[in-house]
């Protein structure tokens, strides 16, 4: 069978394991398989090895002797640190975006924020989950600086693996509505101080960073226990599983 070795499935590639680590499909310690990932894309190893070098260069993959591309795991002092740094890029980009929001916008996120409002009464989780993601997507586009954005999102890439979701606490849903309207209250009246305060709260989402490494260690003890001596094959079963599935939406 022909290969399709075209510039577009190099990215496609990429994009598509960089979505399975944000959505936590592929965990930390997880090995992806090049040959598979051959077979699902229908390409050569070229493209293949290629995607998963950029993936390297920004530390989302390891490469392991004898054994290939492995999803990144963090120490607790890399987590401490990238926790550090993005609770700070967070604030400078809701400060500039209450410097820099347009009324449009600012009606747009007052609206989003309603919207968030009937699925938190609700306690609809999977949608309040969309309508958050909006939320930030538009303040992130208001501060007017791509190059921020993009270093928070490889961060938050980088970060989703480790502890629970927000949404997983008692009370979570709750205080994240409650530091959206914090929020929008400091921007709606360009108060560059609270809203970089509100966000900085909001982010943090009433989790300390030493339960945030609790949570994290739990899991890891947890998957070390639960997976033994055969993680690797294991691993790699499954991640073949998830992969094959893409084939239903190519």
């Amino acid at each position: 069978m022909k290969r399709n070795n075209t510039p577009g499935r190099q990215v496609e590639i990429h994009a598509w394991v960089e979505q399975g680590i944000y959505e936590g499909k592929f965990r930390p310690g997880d090995f992806i398989e090049e040959q598979m990932l051959c077979e699902v894309f229908n390409v050569s190893r070229t493209p293949v090895r290629e995607a998963l070098l950029q993936l390297a260069s920004r530390r989302l993959v390891t490469f392991q002797p004898r054994k290939g591309a492995m999803v990144t795991k963090l120490s607790a002092k890399e987590i401490i640190a990238m926790w550090e740094v993005l609770a700070g890029l967070e604030v400078m980009c809701c400060e500039l975006a209450a410097r820099r929001m347009s009324e449009q916008e600012q009606n747009e996120l007052e609206d989003i924020h309603q919207v968030c409002s009937n699925y938190a009464e609700s306690n609809d989780i999977a949608n309040y989950k969309v309508a958050n993601r909006k939320f930030h997507d538009l303040i992130h586009t208001a501060c007017r600086n791509y190059y921020l954005v993009q270093q928070i999102w490889d961060l938050r890439l980088r970060l989703r693996n480790y502890g629970r979701r927000p949404y997983q606490r008692p009370g979570g849903i709750e205080r994240s509505f409650e530091g959206h309207s914090r929020i929008v209250d400091a921007i709606r009246s360009g108060n560059t101080k609270d809203a970089g305060i509100a966000m900085g709260e909001h982010v943090s989402g009433g989790l300390s960073l030493l339960d945030f490494l609790a949570e994290a260690s739990t899991d890891w003890t947890t998957e070390q226990k639960s997976e033994g001596a055969d993680v690797q094959s294991e691993s790699n079963a499954s991640i073949s599983q998830k992969a094959r599935s893409h084939r239903i939406y190519t």
